[in-house]
């Protein structure tokens, strides 16, 4: 093999290392970026959760106030 062939081959062996290091960081920040939105996905589903149940009891206070009132207990 000459100096030039070997010169070659290991530019080819220093790309190839380049690019199984950006695939390596490109895989990594996909996991964070996916680790990220399911921690909002368990935010947003809490929040969905509280906000429904918010929703019952207002509900339920207002039809126990409109039942009140009309039947005169209020």
């Amino acid at each position: 093999m000459t100096e030039r062939d070997q010169e070659e081959q290991d530019l080819r062996i220093e790309q190839m290392t380049i690019n199984i290091e950006k695939m390596r960081f490109d895989i990594a920040e996909k996991q964070r970026q996916a680790e990220i939105n399911q921690r909002w996905e368990n935010r947003r589903f809490t929040l969905q959760i509280v906000g429904g149940f918010a929703a019952t009891v207002v509900a339920t206070v207002a039809m126990v106030g409109l039942l009140r009132h009309l039947f005169g207990n209020g």
